[in-house]
């Protein structure tokens, strides 16, 4: 009865080898990992285990690099988000490709909107209907040619006024 006739993947190991002295001496840090591969007779009886080693350093250095990129990232993220809101003022932010992502808190209970319902374009939805397209128009100009984005329209506020608002 073959009840682990599958491969199995050990974790992987460390090792701290030693570099030869033309190589700067010291120790250099490897990772291996093995993969046993059993092997059955006609009959279904283990016969032998055969294992495969492997240097896994390379893969091993890739991945803590990333790990240690990625949580670099989200504390650059929470620095970011903490200023964004402290910040006195309402504060939008746009992906590469000119979209919205992202309005801070300010904004969002100036409008009474929720996040969702702003990013991507949404925001042009509390633009007076008057203002709107030369509020589009103006950004999309000032994306494509990469120069300031300066305009005025009115926008409904979460109490229902209108307010006229100056971007810049």
């Amino acid at each position: 009865m073959r009840l682990h006739a599958a491969a199995h993947t050990m974790p992987r190991i460390r090792y701290d080898m030693q570099r030869t002295a033309e190589l700067g001496g010291g120790l250099e840090e490897r990772y291996w990992q093995t993969t046993n591969y059993p092997q059955f007779d006609a009959q279904g009886h283990l016969q032998a285990i055969l294992l495969k080693t492997t240097d896994v350093t390379e893969q091993q250095q890739a991945e803590e690099r990333a790990r240690i990129i990625e949580r670099d990232l989200l504390e650059s993220q929470a620095r970011s988000s903490f200023i964004l809101e402290a910040l006195p003022v309402m504060v939008w932010t746009t992906r590469a490709d000119g979209v919205a992502d992202y309005f801070n808190q300010r904004w969002l209970t100036f409008t009474g909107k929720q996040m969702e319902q702003e990013v991507g374009f949404g925001w042009l939805d509390g633009v007076h209907s008057d203002d709107r397209a030369s509020a589009g128009a103006a950004w999309r100009q000032a994306y494509e040619s990469g120069t300031s984005y300066q305009t005025e329209y009115r926008l409904h506020c979460a109490d229902g006024r209108l307010r006229r608002l100056s971007l810049l």
